[in-house]
């Protein structure tokens, strides 16, 4: 900083004050103006965008969060530098920049810093917190030169001052936010041996927060004791309701959500409450100093940016702090607050007008019959304009939002009390498979690797003859999953013909089979990491049933009944070697439409429900948890509940290790 000023000096006869930039400037500097606007606008955007990627799986909204998370910090970057490179000029006559830029320079600092509600984009990331930290010693070393080149010529140094407080508290704040959602972090940050959850709850998100601190280390893939899993446990009642039981799963994701991509291990902490009254203070008398300032020799655009700046960074302060007030993790203090008891009647009183979704409450389903096809059952409406994009470059691209679509599974607010059809089915066999792990936990390791073994052999008396039983029994223990799914997939889709009669559990079991295997097969073509458990060569077997059924449906014509009915009807024309997966498929869907309606569709729904269930059982923590910032998936709510209720990996665990359960 010294050597830049003396160099300044050395070209004072030149310019008033700094030193000769390195390029001729521009006499009014527009493009310094204008990338200022810009880096307050994606503070705007990341802060209302942010929150909003939980909630939501389109992909529009995660392009949009994608792209203004880059922009922010390439934008910063970019208008720092282009001060750099007209401090030399700064405060000057004639062609000088306005000395008002010094004063703008401390908010890129602040922006670099980004909102409370968005830290990271990815849990990658959070393990280059380093990296952010070295980050802000290059930043802030610029602010020092800048503001060291232009003290001389600067009226409100005070008010350049406070900012510059803000401006490094708010980028400490997110360094320190990334180095918490890290491994080291996390795994730094876990519970005292001695920690023990409250007595009584108040509230159902103070018993959540209990489990998500005893959980802690599972998060990250860690072992965790015996004694901490029995106090999950009980505070997961057998009794709870349906209803409850889901959101309290939410409010644990919501959590690590919290911790993973946000601010809030700042936030919610001391520190952090001290560190935010600091911060609003400063942008305050910041804003006080401005107002009071003659501004005659400023020009009108200048001042009007300054304002922007600073009523900008103020409301960005006052929306998080409204924020925070009804986040989730501050309910649990309020609550529990004899101070500010008050506040948490009203933000409850609030939260039951206004239901806040945790997830995006929604399943993505695709079928691969109707991908054959190409024609999209649901939306019959851009058939045409999918005419239209015939050319491969193109329906390429569209396939996705052609035949990919989501579904809500939840219920309205007025209704919360009672789960739809299939989460009050999932939750029901979770806990059915829980009662039977503590009544025999030599029973556990059956009931996570099951994949439809357990439902064949509870329904086998009765509703088929051996020779049935042997074949579909094959057809659940395949050596490769993804082979067992798309097998069962179209065995279930050609078994749609069927209407489900007039019985409501009946047809309630169809829906939920048809649900069920078309969100699995979505989640194997399009997550794939999330179905990786035993997996073969996965893409290349979709690629070569899908080219099959496509085979087979060529030049004919048909909707999907009637290809429906065209596979059923084609059992001795499948060649076995060549055409296994449709093969036994085909088989499967015979022997299946044998059955009457209601054990058929009892057995279909639940050999579903253990696909489901082992699926998101064998997945990883990592992979679920990096979900969460796309929407969340129905299979993490699953996978959590089961280790909720002791019927998870956790407890196969401790029994494969030959510790007391």
């Amino acid at each position: 900083m010294m050597i830049a000023c003396m160099d300044g000096q050395i070209a004072r006869g030149a310019v008033a004050m700094g030193f000769q930039p390195w390029v001729p400037q521009q006499e009014n500097n527009w493009e310094i103006r204008v990338v200022m606007l810009l880096s307050l606008l994606f503070q705007v955007l990341l802060i209302f965008l942010g929150p909003m990627r939980k909630r939501s799986s389109s992909p529009l909204l995660r392009f949009a969060v994608w792209s203004s998370y880059l922009l922010a910090d390439w934008v910063a970057d970019l208008a720092l530098g282009l001060i750099l490179n007209s401090m030399g000029v700064i405060g000057g006559g004639g062609s000088s920049s306005p000395i008002i830029f010094a004063f703008w320079t401390p908010f890129l600092l602040l922006h670099l810093g980004g909102p409370d509600t968005i830290t990271s984009y990815s849990l990658e990331d959070n393990e280059l917190w380093l990296r952010h930290l070295i980050g802000l010693l290059f930043e802030l070393s610029s602010v020092i030169v800048i503001f060291g080149c232009s003290v001389r010529g600067n009226p409100m140094i005070l008010a350049t001052v406070l900012i510059v407080v803000v401006g490094v508290i708010k980028y400490c704040e997110r360094t320190y936010s990334l180095y918490r959602g890290s491994i080291k972090g996390f795994s730094n940050n876990m519970p005292q041996r001695d920690f023990k959850p409250r007595v009584s709850y108040s509230s159902i998100e103070a018993r959540a927060f209990d489990i998500f601190r005893l959980l802690q280390p599972f998060f990250m893939e860690m072992t965790i004791s015996t004694q901490k899993l029995k106090m999950v446990w009980d505070i997961f009642r057998d009794d709870i309701k349906p209803s409850k039981a889901l959101k309290m799963i939410e409010l644990e994701l919501n959590f690590v959500y919290d911790i993973m991509y946000t601010k809030a291990a700042v936030a919610h902490s001391r520190a952090g409450w001290v560190l935010r009254f600091i911060c609003s203070g400063c942008i305050v008398s910041a804003l006080a100093i401005f107002f009071s300032h003659d501004k005659g020799g400023m020009k009108r655009v200048d001042v009007s940016i300054t304002y922007a700046l600073l009523l900008g960074a103020l409301a960005l302060d006052v929306a998080a702090m409204a924020m925070f007030l009804f986040s989730d993790r501050a309910a649990v203090f309020l609550q529990e607050s004899r101070r500010f008891k008050w506040l948490g009647r009203l933000t409850s009183a609030e939260r039951r007008v206004w239901r806040p979704r945790r997830w995006s409450e929604t399943t993505s389903r695709l079928n691969l019959i109707s991908d054959c096809l190409g024609e999209p059952q649901h939306h019959s409406t851009w058939r045409r304009w999918l005419m239209m994009a015939k050319m491969r470059s193109i329906a390429k691209k569209l396939r996705d939002l052609f035949f990919i679509w989501h579904k809500k599974q939840l219920s309205d607010p007025e209704e919360e009390e009672e789960l739809p059809p299939l989460l009050d089915f999932i939750f029901r066999g979770v806990k059915d498979d829980a009662v039977e792990c503590r009544s025999d936990m030599r029973k556990i390791w059956g009931v996570c690797n099951s994949r439809g073994e357990r439902v064949l052999e509870r329904l086998k008396s009765g509703i088929m003859n051996s020779r049935d039983y042997e074949w579909l029994m094959r057809s659940v223990k395949k050596d490769d999953f993804d082979e067992q799914l798309l097998t069962w997939h179209i065995a279930t889709d050609i078994c749609l013909l069927d209407d489900g009669g007039a019985e409501e559990l009946t047809k309630r079991r169809r829906l939920i089979s048809e649900t069920l295997s078309e969100y699995l097969l979505y989640l194997l073509v399009k997550q794939s990491e999330m179905v990786s458990a035993k997996m073969g060569v996965w893409l290349s077997r979709y690629q070569d049933t899908r080219d099959h059924v496509k085979k087979f449906l060529a030049n004919q014509g048909l909707d999907h009944d009637g290809a429906r009915r065209l596979l059923q009807g084609r059992l001795g024309s499948v060649d076995r070697r060549d055409m296994s997966v449709l093969f036994d498929a085909i088989h499967i869907a015979h022997f299946l439409m044998q059955l009457p309606q209601g054990p058929r569709w009892e057995l279909v729904s639940g050999v579903w429900k253990e696909m489901l269930t082992y699926t998101a059982t064998k997945c990883r923590a990592t992979t679920h948890i990096r979900q969460l910032n796309r929407g969340g998936e129905l299979i993490t709510l699953v996978w959590l509940l089961r280790e909720n209720m002791g019927a998870g990996e956790l407890q196969l665990a401790k029994i494969s290790s030959g510790q007391p359960g």
